[in-house]
């Protein structure tokens, strides 16, 4: 009798044990959803919106803004005419009557004030502009990243739900708040640097949902931006090795698409881009170097609607 009471208890605490670990599995057990969720999708794209503007800044700080070059090439052109009209009608009705003279005299302030302004008065006026333009790109920078923060926020606390691990959001944390740091300082090659680590940090949460693509777009977006960045700090070969390593995830992105073949089209532009952004490397053209990360970028929106 003793031995079956015994045998009795042992079996009662072996069921115990296996319904408790089977509602630990339960409980550790996440089920992926489809698409990533609207609130992480804004995150993303908050980090884009902050790293566009970061390219317009960037091209306003060192000269190569296109519409400000538009402007110094106007006012070139303008700045040669105009100054001989004004002289050779004061000459010849400089005699006549009192009326006359003082219709002449309201005539040249007339000329005076339309007079055309000269060059240096027209690089002063872009100067002031550019300065402007900057000055509004940083403040919209400051925007976005508060708006960031809100929606990491959000995100954290309503659709994670013990999904990542303790790690991953602090990487992500840490790059948010260098790259809010970066924006506070007003220093575009650490936004370039944060704003990419910020899209290679946020990849495992888009990871999460097996059918959306987040997850290696962003890890591309990473990269291009990165190698860029190397670009301009004269690291030349490794920024061409970083453009190398994204071969993995065009391909991981072509595995997810299966045989959508308007996708696999924008792919194949982009890791076309991607290459040619390589060769530019290379042949150390800027110019060259922009466009292609430009398609990249405009290609990935593509493929994310």
């Amino acid at each position: 009798m003793k031995k079956l009471n015994l045998y009795i208890i042992f079996v009662l605490i072996l069921f115990v044990l296996t319904a408790c670990k089977g509602k630990k599995n339960e409980e550790v057990k996440f089920e992926k959803k489809e698409k990533a969720p609207t609130s992480l999708s804004n995150i993303a794209k908050d980090i884009q919106e902050i790293m566009t503007t970061a390219e317009d800044l960037e091209e306003l700080i060192d000269g190569t803004y296109l519409e400000e070059k538009s402007l110094r090439k106007e006012g070139k052109e303008s700045g040669h005419g105009g100054h001989g009209g004004g002289n050779g009608n004061s000459q010849s009705n400089s005699s006549g009557s009192n009326g006359q003279g003082e219709s002449q005299g309201q005539e040249g302030n007339s000329q005076s004030e339309d007079k055309p302004k000269t060059l240096e008065e027209k690089n002063k006026e872009e100067e002031e502009k550019r300065q402007e333009k900057i000055t509004q790109a940083w403040q919209a920078m400051s925007k976005k990243i508060k708006s960031l923060h809100e929606g990491w926020n959000s995100y954290e606390t309503e659709e994670k739900k013990g999904s990542l691990s303790l790690e991953k959001t602090d990487q992500f944390s840490n790059s948010l708040n260098n790259l809010t740091k970066s924006i506070e300082d007003k220093e575009i090659l650490k936004v370039y640097e944060y704003g990419s680590q910020c899209f290679l940090n946020i990849s495992p949460m888009f990871d999460l949902y097996k059918d959306d693509l987040g997850g290696e777009t962003n890890k591309i977006k990473h990269g291009v931006y990165l190698a860029y960045l190397r670009f301009l700090e004269d690291r030349i070969l490794q920024g061409t090795n970083i453009l190398k390593q994204l071969e993995s995830s065009i391909n991981n992105i072509k595995l997810k698409i299966g045989e959508d073949q308007d996708k696999i089209k924008v792919v194949d532009k982009i890791n076309m881009a991607i290459g040619d952004m390589e060769k530019a490397m290379k042949e150390n053209s800027l110019k060259l170097i922009r466009i292609k990360r430009d398609i990249v970028i405009d290609k990935i929106k593509e493929l994310e609607k």
